[in-house]
């Protein structure tokens, strides 16, 4: 008797623990719009992703706002946000004005994460910038999580890690 209820014991905390750690399931994207004050909005399909030249990316370590590894991205292959965005005409009346634009990335299920124009254009960060098109091999059509971002040159990758890229949104501060 006494085996038995150690034996429910931990298969009931073993559940408890399995369904805390579960990660909210993200709705995967087949494409994203790009919109907000630029001249011609446009759609990036997974197809359309292909078309720009993408680069080799080993390993990204994801971690959460406090630096814990929550997960290795490994086998990566990624087009730079700034290739993608290089042929979006922003709707400004002077290349001065550019600097006071940002980028927001939304999620399918809502998350955003923001990136001025200068960090994706004018820095370091646009060099390691990605939409992820390849995780270990597997191109992006069959990943769970289509379309990823990552900021692979983050301290804590977790903070501006997008899964299922919905929209991009390019607006000038107020």
């Amino acid at each position: 008797m006494r085996y038995r209820v150690k034996y429910f014991f931990s298969v009931i905390c073993s559940c408890i623990l399995s369904l805390c750690s579960a990660q909210k399931n993200i709705p995967t994207t087949d494409a994203f719009h790009i919109s907000g004050q630029i001249k011609s909005e446009k759609t990036v399909t997974l197809d359309d992703l292909h078309a720009y030249p993408s680069e080799h990316i080993p390993y990204v370590i994801i971690t959460s706002h406090s630096g814990a590894v929550k997960d290795t991205l490994t086998g990566l292959r990624g087009v730079l946000l700034k290739s993608i965005l290089a042929d979006v005409e922003i709707t400004s009346e002077s290349p001065k004005l550019l600097s006071e634009y940002y980028v927001t990335l939304i999620a399918s299920d809502g998350y955003k994460v923001v990136f001025s124009w200068n960090e994706i254009f004018n820095s370091g960060t646009g060099e390691y910038l990605y939409v992820i098109i390849e995780e270990g091999g597997v191109p992006i059509q069959m990943l769970e999580d289509r379309i990823p971002v990552v900021c692979a040159s983050d301290f804590k990758t977790g903070r501006r890690y997008v899964q299922g890229l919905a929209q991009v949104v390019i607006r000038r501060t107020e």
